[in-house]
């Protein structure tokens, strides 16, 4: 699978750079805002992260979709995360759902929650909301959340977010 990610789809990314470690791969690159993609690969899980950076005004979005952090935070996602303006960080699960949901690739709340307070952000956006969650589940989530990490913020359909 990983080399048919690399042969197939990095490959065809203009002035891609690819790194590999002991149990991670990344992948960077610098075109337009996209400042570096981070790939990383534990027990082929994958995990991926976007850091975009406004040239203009030095502003830095980063966005990490489908990361499973396992027993503790992944210290390179926190890294990668550090002092973002706004992290938009994937978070399907509860806690105690996740238990029963590894190896899906996701995170819970709380997890989303820690990267935001390890890497220093100003903002978080949780996104990927799981399906089975109503929208009272998901308001009441993000209260919980806002008690925790005042400047968070549910990711709704339409929402924009003035940086």
């Amino acid at each position: 699978m990983k080399e048919w990610v690399e042969d197939n789809i990095l490959s065809n990314i203009p002035g891609y750079t690819l790194l590999k470690g002991m149990s991670e791969t990344a992948v960077g690159l610098e075109s337009n805002n996209l400042k570096e993609v981070v790939l990383v690969d534990i027990e082929e899980v994958w995990q991926i992260g976007f850091l975009m950076e406004r040239l203009d005004d030095d502003k830095t979005v980063v966005i990490c979709t489908d990361i499973e952090h396992g027993n503790s935070i992944l210290p390179e996602i926190v890294e990668f995360c550090k002092g973002a303006d706004l992290l938009v960080h994937e978070a399907q699960y509860t806690s105690k759902e996740l238990e029963s949901h590894r190896g899906w690739g996701h995170s819970s709340y709380n997890q989303a929650l820690e990267v935001a307070e390890k890497a220093g952000v100003k903002r978080l956006a949780i996104t990927h909301h799981d399906p089975e969650h109503d929208d009272k589940f998901l308001a009441n989530i993000e209260k919980e959340c806002q008690k925790r990490f005042s400047n968070c913020v549910l990711a709704r359909e339409n929402m924009e977010i003035v940086l």
